[in-house]
Order: structure tokens, then C-alpha cells, then sequence
């Protein structure tokens, strides 16, 4: 009895391996967008992708061949326009006030890498992983079309400008989804079982 609990549940723990999937690409650049929300819906075997645009005032996506920023509409406090330069229609820029794009997906993905368009030498990029910090790229602007490859796993992503001088776009994410197998749920039942079997027995025994 003990020979087969520990062949199951060392099965199971195979099952759980990594299993390869295909990365997804999702390009951001030319799209055509209405409000503060893009629904892309199905993007590969059932994922669905919605982006928003979040940040002081109403918002506006706004994607091009730079990729995907935000156009935040109305007065600051200070009753002067939000993004009024031109540049700053199409970015996601922290002059006046946090901005960012939130990517929302149905399930559980690593992100393998994105792509951005940047201004300038001193471009900073907050990562949130479900609402909370996970990665502050600090000058990320070492290249024409920088790419960042820190890893994040979750389901909600925001990438946010915080100081004055952050000002950016996103070009394209590359995501890949690693669902858990069915093969290691039914091993997991099965050792569940047989571990609620063999308590049986010993307090049997016990008596």
C-alpha cells in the first residue's frame, strides 16, 4: 500500500512539470480604439485580453505605430488641459498625474517580454502584478526599441509612468499561458484516497 501511494504521488508531482505552450504575441500598434476600454477577446485557445487605460480624468486609448498610450481628457487642478502636447496624447506619461495601461487576462499567464517605444534615456516603467509593485525598470531606455525580460505570472498587469520625464508606449506583449494538466487533478484525487485509506486501516489496526 505505501509502494503505490508513493508511485501516485510521485506521478503527481511529474504531472505538474512545466508543460510547454505556445507564446502568444499581442501587438498593440494601429488598433482601433473607442473609450478608456479594448476588449481583444479570444487571443489563442480560449485567452481573452481586455486593456484599460487608467490615471487622472476620463481616459482614452489611443494606439499607433508607436504602440498603445493613453490620452487623459479634461482640465488638472490647476485647470490647465491633461496631455495637451501632442506627444503626450499617445503615451503613457506621469507629467501630470499616474497613468498607466491594466491588461486583464481570464486566466493565469507569464509574461515572456515587452516592447516599448520610449522618449528619452531616462524613461521609468512600473510593473504591478495584481495591484501590487513587482518591478520598477529604472532608465530603460538602452535601445531604439528596448525590450524587457523579467518574467511576471499572474492575470492582472499594470504598467504605470509615475515622475514627470516617464513617458513611454507599449509596442507588443509576448505571453504564455501553462495551464496545469487534468492528468495531475485526478493523481491528487487518487492520493487522496489512498491516503484517506490507509488512515482507515491503521486506526483499524489501532482498535
Amino acid at each position: 500500500m505505501r509502494n503505490v501511494f508513493m508511485t501516485l504521488l510521485g506521478a503527481a508531482f511529474l504531472a505538474l512539470a512545466p508543460v510547454s505552450a505556445n507564446a502568444v504575441t499581442i501587438t498593440l500598434t494601429n488598433l482601433t480604439t473607442t473609450g478608456d476600454t479594448l476588449d481583444l477577446g479570444d487571443i489563442g485557445d480560449g485567452l481573452t485580453l481586455e486593456i484599460r487605460g487608467i490615471g487622472p480624468g476620463p481616459q482614452q486609448l489611443v494606439s499607433n505605430g508607436n504602440g498603445m498610450g493613453i490620452f487623459s481628457t479634461g482640465n488638472n487642478n490647476s485647470g490647465s488641459p491633461r496631455d495637451q502636447a501632442a506627444d503626450e496624447q499617445v503615451l503613457i506619461d506621469g507629467r501630470r498625474g499616474d497613468e498607466r495601461l491594466r491588461f486583464t487576462f481570464n486566466r493565469n499567464v507569464l509574461i515572456e517580454s515587452v516592447t516599448y517605444f520610449l522618449t528619452g534615456s531616462d524613461d521609468d516603467v512600473d510593473v504591478l502584478v495584481g495591484g501590487n509593485l513587482f518591478d520598477r525598470n529604472t532608465n530603460l531606455a538602452l535601445g531604439t526599441t528596448p525590450i524587457q525580460t523579467t518574467q511576471f505570472y499572474g492575470n492582472t498587469f499594470d504598467f504605470r509612468a509615475t515622475q514627470n520625464n516617464d513617458r513611454f508606449a507599449i509596442v507588443a506583449l509576448s505571453v504564455t499561458e501553462v495551464p496545469l494538466p487534468a492528468s495531475a487533478a485526478l493523481l491528487f484525487g487518487g492520493v487522496a484516497l489512498l491516503g484517506a485509506a490507509g488512515m482507515r486501516r491503521r486506526t483499524r489496526r489501532a482498535a
